[in-house]
């Protein structure tokens, strides 16, 4: 197998995909580091090859070698908490021009402290024709997981499905995103409109409190959209259970 063009056969496939499988439980459960490359492998295993397989291998070797520890903070007065939603995408990165969308999604309370909730990283499914759309898209399937959310916590809580009890922050690296929402002007792609129309809307009836600009370094859903992204800041903030001022700020 020293060709890395070469195909598997059919029972080294069947290996690989049970292989797979376990990753992806494990990304999906504990590991955020590591989802991007397991649900890019997912999505190559019908073509899979000795590269494929070297490349789970990798992944494997990764999960073995790196500890990674989830804190659950107390967070504090249970009106100061509020869910923040990371979201993010890379445009045209996979092997066949698709686009691969992300979110990380916590409960953060007083001083910073935070508790990691769920986190995603798939394709997209519709066809994005510019960055703009391909963050957009992220956006808003972020929105609807943090929303949610938001109404489990009220009915847990309250008793009622509430999101507007719960504030939702959503955060951002692109910037034309932003503007976008901001304006009252129409972006040129007409399905596009919709998409922030509707998000706009969810500002409007407060199950969105704001919408936030970050710089990129500050995104801990950059990794989970990319082949080679750092996922030091996002594996700092799960070790230490807080986040930096530049998440927080309004």
């Amino acid at each position: 197998m020293g060709n890395k063009e070469e195909l598997l056969t059919k029972k080294e496939r069947e290996l690989l995909q049970s292989k797979i499988g376990q990753i992806l439980w494990i990304a999906r459960q504990s590991r955020p580091d590591v989802i991007f490359d397991a649900s890019n492998l997912a999505s190559s295993l019908k073509k899979a090859n000795v590269q494929t397989l070297n490349e789970a291998n990798k992944i494997i070797k990764n999960l073995k070698s790196e500890t990674v520890t989830l804190k659950f903070k107390k967070l504090g007065n249970g009106n100061a908490i509020r869910l923040l939603v990371f979201s993010d995408s890379s445009f045209a990165n996979l092997s066949d021009r698709g686009t691969q969308g992300g979110h990380f999604i916590v409960l953060v309370g007083e001083n910073g402290l935070f508790s990691p909730i769920t986190w995603q990283s798939k394709r997209i499914r519709r066809v994005a024709r510019s960055t703009l759309a391909a963050e957009t898209l992220a956006m808003a399937d972020a929105i609807d997981s943090g929303i949610f959310i938001a109404s489990l916590y009220t009915e847990l809580l309250y008793g009622k499905a509430d999101p507007t009890q719960l504030p939702i922050t959503c955060l951002m690296d692109c910037h034309s995103l932003w503007d976008a929402i901001k304006s009252t002007k129409q972006v040129s792609e007409k399905r596009l409109r919709l998409e922030i129309s509707s998000i706009r809307e969810l500002i409007q009836m407060h199950q969105i409190v704001s919408v936030k600009w970050i710089e990129s370094k500050h995104q801990l859903a950059d990794c989970l959209t990319k082949k080679g992204a750092s996922c030091h800041n996002l594996l700092r903030a799960l070790q230490d259970g807080g986040l930096g001022n530049s998440c927080l700020d309004e």
